[in-house]
C-alpha cells in the first residue's frame, strides 16, 4: 500500500533538511494518503496523480500548493521505481499538459531571488 510504502521511505529520508521532510510528511499525511493511502503502489496510475491534482485544485488549494503538495509524492514514486517496486513513476506517463499542470508554476528561473529567500540556499 501506499501509505505503509511512503512511511517507510519517509523514516529512511537522510541527507535532507529537516523542514524538507518535515513538509513532505505534512502533506502525505494531510492530503495524498487520504486519497491514495490505501491503494497498492503498484496499482497508482497517472490518471490518480491527475485526479489528486484535480481534488486540491477544486477544494481551494493553489497551483503553487498542488505543486508542493505532489512533490513528496513524485520522489516516493522515483525511489518505488528505484527499488524495483513499480517498473516506472506514474508521473513519468502524464501527458505535457497534465505535466505543467501540476509543476511548480514559479521555477528559479522566473524569480531566483523568491527562491533564495523563501528556500534557502539550495532547498526546493
Amino acid at each position: 500500500m501506499v501509505e505503509d510504502f511512503a512511511e517507510e521511505w519517509l523514516d529512511s529520508l537522510t541527507g535532507r533538511r529537516e523542514r524538507t521532510v518535515y513538509g513532505y510528511r505534512a502533506n502525505m499525511r494531510l492530503h495524498v494518503l487520504p486519497f491514495l493511502g490505501s491503494k497498492p503502489i503498484a496499482s497508482v496510475t497517472a490518471d490518480d496523480i491527475v485526479a489528486l491534482a484535480r481534488h486540491l485544485t477544486l477544494q481551494g488549494y493553489s497551483a503553487w500548493t498542488v505543486s508542493t503538495v505532489l512533490t513528496p509524492l513524485k520522489v516516493l514514486f522515483r525511489h518505488a521505481a528505484r527499488r524495483g517496486l513499480i517498473t516506472a513513476s506514474p508521473f513519468g506517463l502524464l501527458d505535457r499538459s497534465e505535466d505543467e499542470m501540476i509543476e511548480d508554476p514559479l521555477d528559479e528561473s522566473d524569480a531566483p531571488e523568491f527562491h533564495q529567500d523563501y528556500l534557502g540556499e539550495t532547498e526546493r
